[in-house]
């Protein structure tokens, strides 16, 4: 999604809302945002996680 969007916080968003649904381990994804970008795409990946679909 980054790639098309050039949108971090949307793909951090993205990731968290798919992450929940295909049922991925939250640590370990979120830990691929931490070390690549900032708490705000943690933030943004979180608020995708808990949304409710």
């Amino acid at each position: 999604m980054f790639e098309k969007t050039d949108d971090r916080q949307l793909s951090a968003w993205e990731a968290g809302i798919l992450t929940r649904r295909y049922g991925l381990d939250r640590d370990r994804v979120m830990g691929f945002f931490r070390e690549n970008y900032s708490s705000t795409a943690i933030r943004f990946f979180m608020a995708g996680y808990r949304l409710e679909i």
